[in-house]
């Protein structure tokens, strides 16, 4: 009599579904490691996204020097042949005093005056950007171009001896008054000239933030942190930029660093941005938590309770 194969088949099928799922436990078994994982992934992205701002602020720089040297080049050249020409013509016959006298009473010396201030700007442009030239034009000729201030900015910037940190002072002028964009056009070539300057850098983030550029602004607190890693403000500002872009890890980890660095970060008396924040207490938390080595809170003196001689 033939034993039937119902038993053994149900036996298989029964222990291929307890093996099946194993190793899908094994790969959902650690997801502290997944996290780790991935918070390592997001710090290599954002070292190679330094490393990118890095290679295209050294591109330009090699661009721009190579601009001035065929700038310097060309004006050699210029000059050489003005000279040359100068030398060839024939010297100037003495003029009669009455043809001088009557040339003299033609000239009009408040426009002469007028016309030699703008070809000398028209010169000193030459040394800004292009796309700064149009902008520095438009401001000059605005009403807002009329302010004392800005006119002696733009006049110290025209003439090329304007510092970065001077540029970087016109830029906050312009934030102040609503015009973000424009002063982030003088960050460009405040940085182009110092990049090594955290404030200049730190501030073009803000205005970056400010304009709703997230990926540069949280660029240029990575710049910051590339030349000092213990700046706590540009941690905790880099914080913000990554919650507002929705990395809440990423984002609670550098309110970590920042509040570690300068526990002041959390006091909205000292930093305004601390009043909205909410995730500060949860950063607190955690610190208290690495700090004390857990949660328990502290016990509450018993009124009353002291005996004679007790502390």
């Amino acid at each position: 009599m033939k034993r039937s194969a119902w038993p053994l088949g149900i036996a298989l099928i029964f222990l291929f579904a307890l093996v099946a799922p194993l190793p899908l436990i094994a790969q959902a078994s650690d997801p502290a490691e997944a996290k780790k994982e991935a918070k390592a992934k997001a710090r290599e992205a954002r070292i190679q996204e330094y490393v990118r701002k890095k290679e295209q602020r050294l591109a330009r720089r090699e661009a721009e020097e190579a601009r001035k040297a065929e700038e310097a080049a060309a004006q050699r050249t210029a000059e050489t042949m003005a000279r040359d020409q100068a030398a060839a013509q024939p010297a100037p016959q003495p003029v009669a005093v009455s043809d001088a006298a009557q040339s003299a009473e033609k000239v009009d010396p408040k426009k002469t005056k007028r016309e030699k201030k703008a070809r000398s700007r028209r010169a000193a442009r030459g040394h800004l950007p292009r796309g700064l030239m149009k902008v520095h034009g438009s401001l000059r000729a605005s009403d807002f171009g009329q302010d004392p201030t800005v006119a002696k900015y733009l006049d110290l910037i025209e003439t090329g001896e304007a510092s970065a940190q001077q540029i970087a002072a016109f830029g906050n002028f312009l934030g102040q008054a609503g015009r973000a964009k424009t002063a982030l056009a003088y960050y460009d070539l405040a940085l182009g000239l110092d990049d090594g300057d955290t404030t200049i850098w730190l501030n073009a983030g803000t205005l970056q933030r400010q304009v709703g550029n997230l990926g540069a602004a949280a660029g240029a607190y990575v710049e910051v942190l590339g030349i000092d890693s213990t700046h706590a403000y540009a941690h905790y500002n880099l914080g913000a930029v990554l919650d507002e872009m929705g990395e809440y890890d990423n984002a609670i980890e550098e309110y970590k660093i920042a509040l570690t660095l300068d526990p002041t970060l959390g006091d909205p008396a000292i930093n305004p941005q601390a009043v909205n924040n909410e995730k500060l207490m949860t950063v607190r938390m955690l610190l208290y938590k690495e700090q004390s080595g857990g949660l328990v809170l502290p016990l509450v003196t018993v009124p009353h309770g002291q005996i004679d001689g007790g502390e």
